[in-house]
């Protein structure tokens, strides 16, 4: 699932398109097809989910070409 924010008049509001005026992409559970979608739409590379496991911790904030990526393991509860 794709959840993007761009910056709206001083605030942060929830978007669809364009992907390339968000400020924020969350890509919690994205498909590959998702992922792609959004490499296509901002220019940006996404790492894999491997990759992403194998940052150490203290590298889980970057920055490349502009763009800040934060990288962090996040623990979800299910709903059953």
């Amino acid at each position: 699932m794709i959840t993007a924010f761009a910056n709206r008049n001083g605030a942060a509001q929830r978007i669809t398109e364009p992907l390339r005026d968000a400020m924020w992409i969350d890509l919690l559970q994205a498909t590959d097809a998702e992922t792609a979608h959004v490499a296509a739409e901002t220019g940006l590379t996404i790492p894999t989910e491997q990759a992403i496991n194998e940052i150490e911790s203290s590298s889980r904030l970057a920055t490349h070409h502009g763009a800040l990526y934060l990288t962090m393991p996040m623990v979800s509860q299910p709903e059953t």
